[in-house]
């Protein structure tokens, strides 16, 4: 029997080109950033909405609420997160962030977001002129 390994990150169109390049030339740090494998440069993330809202939901076991940096500028919101970790003596500090477009109907005054059990779920509520709304038929 063989195991197939699955994508776990279908938000990225490139990630079998980037396995596909370490498996031909090996996982290099010569290599730019790009061609590193997704675990090493990404924290997993789902975005859905509703006719109300938008949500980003980031999971993030282990991280402190401040170590998360969320700002939302251009359309486009952040996630930088300064990720520590403590180990045999050795301290290491990782910085990831992710950038998502979440156009231009966001109603930037009401944006929340919070933090609970490793999971930051991020609200972005729409702009009452841009919500969807029944046009009655007469």
């Amino acid at each position: 029997m063989t195991l197939v390994r699955r994508n776990t990150w279908p938000s990225d169109p490139f990630f079998e080109m980037d396995r596909l390049f370490n498996r031909a030339f090996g996982n290099s740090d010569l290599w730019p950033s790009a061609f590193k494998a997704p675990a090493e440069r990404d924290f997993p993330l789902d975005v859905y909405g509703d006719e109300e809202r938008y949500y980003v939901v980031a999971e993030m076991p282990g991280v402190a609420k401040d170590a998360v940096d969320l700002k939302v500028e251009n359309s486009v919101l952040t996630i930088s997160v300064k990720a520590e970790s403590k180990g045999d003596g050795s301290e290491s500090v990782r910085y990831l962030s992710r950038n998502i477009t979440v156009g231009e109907d966001i109603d930037m005054d009401l944006v929340s977001a919070k933090m609970e059990n490793g999971l930051l779920t991020v609200t972005l509520p729409k702009a009452e002129e841009r919500k969807p709304r029944k046009i009655a038929i007469k």
